[in-house]
């Protein structure tokens, strides 16, 4: 199987992709999932499109907008419009629909650049109508994944208001409101806090309109989240108040659960009184139901009321309980709660009926889950030698090697970081948490320009390949962070040496070749380019060198080195 096959819709790798479907709910729970490219070890730089099917080049698309950006930034927007002329035609030779919009997009997207805002504008028209119309995509909706990928595509490019309008041509009123509330807070991390509340308002807007009952209820609940997270409380009171008139007429499975949730956003807004009204709802509903699979929503209500300060009936509620793994559960937060309240004393009263609770489950992975809980709690409240004393109980070495990776972490924040290494050289070498709480650890020292104890910590990752790759790799990156870019390039260089099946040092070779560009060591930058291993990624190096020598006002030797990039991609032969 060859890449692009390998990389199809359902696995697609594109630079900063966007699954808007990824909000659709579980078990009453919207989630969002962003698809982003991994920055760990020495990963392939991989381009939008490396997954379309049936391409003659699957590189090639993206090759020549990526130039055609270029050379309209240098004032060449005839040489860039035609280029785009070239890429264009290309994308018909995708087979797979789904695959077409957001390269098309993406072509719009560089014509306007190059001054072409009319033919901009028609294929942005084109690429939205297939969006719309493309079938048999990856997901059970193809409009969302689809219009959502090019909106991403727009948003990444900081083309902020082209990709809100891509967002409103969703049909679907809920995944509209839904989607422009996620962006919400977005816009006022870059800045544009005004248009985050309006975008806020249209989306309660669009929400009010909604006929269905339950997807008026989803769409309130995610803006009232991303109310909440911009920080806007009385709006959010406002939302909460109508996401609970509209849940009381939504009669399913989830009636429960979604009062919870209500009530733990009532909480997040310091408004308890209302919370404490909404759980002595749902402990009404849930005393009621009869299907031991929904009884632990009980737990959640018993947590919840903690989190409210209503703490002794937190524990009634608790009592009420049959299945022995959530009442560990519910013990564990609600003494995190009295924690909180400064009475470490009934705080640990009740982790050791947790503990004496969970010792009395007979599913062996429950009883490492139940422990493991207990034990992280005791090392996030600072007290370690009782989380040390439980890890020695927990049978299961995953979940070992988890609660001491917690426990390194607390030594880690609290500055403590030769215990921390101490801790982290216990863990088992054969789980990923090592390799994990030692990066952490050294992290902690790069942070604080410590460079050689960070370097010194990194090296002691034993293992196999694959952690010395993981090692040096963040061994690089420090040394870019500290503008050491010798430094890193003998690192990579390093990682090459350890001749990884399939390794690849593309990525940081990238990175080594923007930083002597915006030094302006074009020689260095160019010298490392010619070791990078695949084309499409030179071309991306290429890009890079021209952009900074166009930020210097060398426009003429950007122009050489587009036309060296031009020539990689007419050169590169098909592939099959």
């Amino acid at each position: 199987m060859n890449n692009s096959q390998n990389n199809q819709r359902g696995g697609k790798s594109a630079l900063g992709s966007f699954s808007l479907l990824a909000l659709f709910k579980t078990g009453g729970h919207w989630k969002v999932k962003l698809r982003i490219l991994a920055t760990t070890t020495v990963l392939t730089v991989i381009w939008p499109g490396a997954w379309a099917f049936g391409q003659s080049d699957p590189y090639k698309i993206w090759m020549l907008a990526e130039i055609a950006g270029q050379y309209a930034e240098v004032g060449q927007k005839d040489k860039a419009a035609e280029l785009l002329a070239q890429a264009l035609p290309l994308v018909q030779d995708i087979s797979d629909d789904c695959n077409k919009p957001k390269p098309i997009a993406a072509i719009a997207r560089q014509y306007a650049a190059a001054g072409q805002e009319a033919k901009s504008s028609q294929l942005l028209a084109q690429a939205i109508q297939m969006a719309k119309t493309a079938k048999g995509c990856s997901s059970n909706d193809d409009v969302l994944e689809n219009l959502g990928d090019i909106a991403e595509w727009y948003w990444e490019n900081q083309q902020y208001d082209q990709a809100l309008q891509i967002l409103r041509e969703l049909d679907d009123d809920t995944m509209k409101a839904v989607a422009l509330a996620y962006y919400a807070p977005k816009l006022a991390e870059v800045g544009r806090a005004n248009q985050a509340t309006a975008v806020l308002a249209e989306a309660l807007q669009i929400a009010q309109t909604i006929d269905k009952t339950a997807s008026k209820a989803v769409a309130l609940s995610r803006i009232a989240d991303h109310t909440i997270k911009l920080g806007h409380n009385a709006q959010a009171v406002k939302v909460l108040d109508q996401l609970l008139q509209t849940a009381q007429n939504v009669n399913d499975d989830f009636y429960v659960s979604r009062l919870v949730d209500i009530a733990g956003k009532y909480i997040q807004v310091g408004k308890k009184t209302q919370a404490i009204k909404v759980l002595s709802q749902a402990l009404s509903n849930a005393q009621t139901i009869e299907n031991s699979f929904f009884k632990i929503y009980l737990a959640q209500i018993a947590v919840q009321y903690a989190k409210a300060g209503q703490l002794d009936q937190a524990l009634q509620v608790v009592q009420t309980l049959d299945n022995t793994n959530s009442k560990v559960h519910a013990l564990v937060e609600i003494a995190g709660e009295y924690v909180g309240e400064n009475q470490k004393v009934k705080a640990n009263e009740l982790l050791s009926q947790a503990l004496e609770l969970s010792q009395t489950l007979n599913d062996s992975a429950n009883k490492a889950g139940a422990l493991s809980r207990i034990a992280r709690h005791y090392a996030e409240a600072g007290q370690l030698d009782q989380a040390l004393q439980i890890v020695k109980t927990i049978s299961d070495a995953e979940q070992k090697a988890s609660v001491l990776n917690v426990i390194s972490d607390h030594y880690v924040q609290t500055g403590q970081l030769e215990q921390a290494i101490r801790v982290a050289q216990t863990i088992d070498n054969n789980t990923r948490y090592k390799v994990i709480a030692l990066l952490q650890v050294a992290d902690r020292y790069a942070e604080a320009g410590k460079l050689e104890q960070a370097i010194r910590v990194t090296q002691t990752i034993e293992g196999n390949v694959f952690n010395k790759v993981s090692a040096l790799s963040r061994i690089a990156s420090y040394y870019l962070k500290a503008k050491q870019i010798d430094q890193a390039l003998q690192t990579a260089q390093a990682i090459e040496a350890l001749s990884v099946e399939h390794n690849n040092t593309d990525s940081i070779l990238l990175q080594i070749v923007g930083e002597y560009a915006k030094v302006g060591q074009f020689d260095q930058a160019l010298q490392v380019t010619q070791t990078i291993k695949g084309k499409p990624n030179q071309v991306k190096a290429l890009s890079a060198i021209a952009g900074q020598y166009a930020a210097r006002s060398q426009k003429e030797k950007a122009s050489e080195i587009l036309n060296q990039a031009v020539q990689i991609v007419q050169a590169r032969q098909p592939v099959q």
